[in-house]
């Protein structure tokens, strides 16, 4: 389990960086400032809960309940950071 997490804390850190880049490069003649707001908080809250994950990885076999803890920072980064994207997204994507 211990290198899954650290699997996922790099597949987190590895997304945000590329959709930052991506944001900061091809999205900003298509989105608005505040939409561009919105992405970059997305970002953050992914690259942090990333960075959380790699910490915990590395301390997994000390931390008691770390399955839980895990399961907690991925599902809620899941949700909240791909809301975020989805909802600044569905203009370009054309979601709905």
């Amino acid at each position: 389990m211990k290198n899954t997490v650290l699997c996922l804390a790099g597949f987190f850190i590895l997304f945000a960086i590329i959709i930052g880049a991506f944001g900061a490069h091809s999205l900003k003649n298509h989105l608005n400032l505040d939409e561009l707001n919105s992405l970059q908080t997305g970002i953050q809250y992914q690259l942090f809960h990333g960075l959380t994950l790699l910490i915990l990885g590395f301390h997994f076999d000390k931390i008691n309940k770390a399955n839980i803890i895990t399961s907690g920072i991925i599902s809620g980064t899941i949700l909240f950071s791909g809301s975020i994207y989805l909802l600044t997204l569905d203009q370009i994507l054309k979601i709905n």
